[in-house]
């Protein structure tokens, strides 16, 4: 997943100007340029990037009532966030936009 360096460092409910900015991007690894025990870098041939503002043509709009939501609660109590046709679901732990 790709977020520009605002919400990559506060979240997407600290910058929502970003989130048509996010993507996530494909990519295999081409080779190893240097690692260690705590991190590597990496060369990286890009496949596919699918940015965040085009999912509703990617993805049918659902209303929810197959419950694909149903347990969210159990990790706690959900803050959610309206910006623009936006809205950001989080627990702390899981995030849903």
């Amino acid at each position: 997943m790709y977020t520009p360096v605002l919400s990559s460092f506060n979240g997407w409910d600290s910058h929502p100007e970003e989130i048509e900015q996010s993507s996530f991007v494909q990519c295999s690894i081409e080779r190893i340029i240097e690692r260690n025990e705590f991190k590597a870098w990496l060369c990286v041939k890009i496949l596919d990037v699918w940015m965040i503002e085009d999912y509703n043509e990617r993805f049918p709009e659902r209303d929810g009532s197959t419950g694909y939501l149903e347990g969210f609660e159990m990790f706690g109590d959900p803050y959610i966030f309206n910006y623009r046709n936006w809205l950001f679901i989080t627990n702390g732990f899981i995030s849903v936009s």
